[in-house]
């Protein structure tokens, strides 16, 4: 905590902000992580969580992947491990980068948690990447899933999935080398009452 206090909070006058909640001040404290019972960080995937702590006046705020099709920097390199493993795509709704990417579900989330005035808005931008390597790091450090599944297989195995993920890159390729991939999130807010 102290290290950040003295590198980032205070270098860029945040009054208020700190790595840990103080007690006094954790109704304004949203929650981002839970942890699995492999006792590993994983996604918030129900934002009742975060609701359940905010005070009467309160505002939730979240940003949300949307689907995969939306988001090839991450479904692409997931769908070619999991192509290579032979499992199925993983069913709607299911914890993940995509939980959360209906916008009915979200709103019904956010509603059944007790918010209202619910804001939702679809957000679209392009990713840069110099290279389909640079993009495979980036995403593996991004997406805990791809990382856990990739660091688990074989060199064989890394490299038929690099392959795979290098021929799709193609679709992306920009006249330089680079790569230009879209991503779309989902931003929501809601208040509680």
């Amino acid at each position: 905590d102290q290290f950040l206090k003295d590198r980032i909070i205070d270098p860029l006058g945040m009054k208020d902000t700190a790595f840990f909640a103080a007690p006094g001040k954790l109704d304004r404290f949203a929650a981002n992580y839970r942890r699995g019972t492999d006792k590993q960080l994983k996604l918030l995937d129900d934002p009742a969580t975060s609701a359940r702590v905010l005070r009467s006046g309160g505002r939730l705020a979240l940003a949300v992947w949307c689907d995969a099709a939306a988001n090839p920097w991450a479904a692409v390199p997931m769908q070619a491990i999991m192509s290579h493993l032979g499992a199925p795509p993983p069913p709607p709704g299911a914890p993940g980068l995509w939980a959360l990417a209906d916008e009915r579900r979200l709103r019904l989330l956010l509603t059944d948690a007790g918010l209202g005035e619910i804001r939702t808005e679809t957000l679209d931008d392009q990713l840069q990447y110099d290279s389909v390597e640079a993009w495979l790091q980036t995403t593996e450090r991004l997406a805990g899933p791809i990382r856990a599944l990739f660091a688990n297989l074989d060199e064989a195995g890394r490299s038929a999935i690099s392959a795979r993920v290098a021929q799709a890159a193609e679709a992306y390729a920009q006249p330089d080398g680079r790569l230009s991939m879209p991503e779309r999130m989902l931003v929501a807010s809601a208040t509680k009452p």
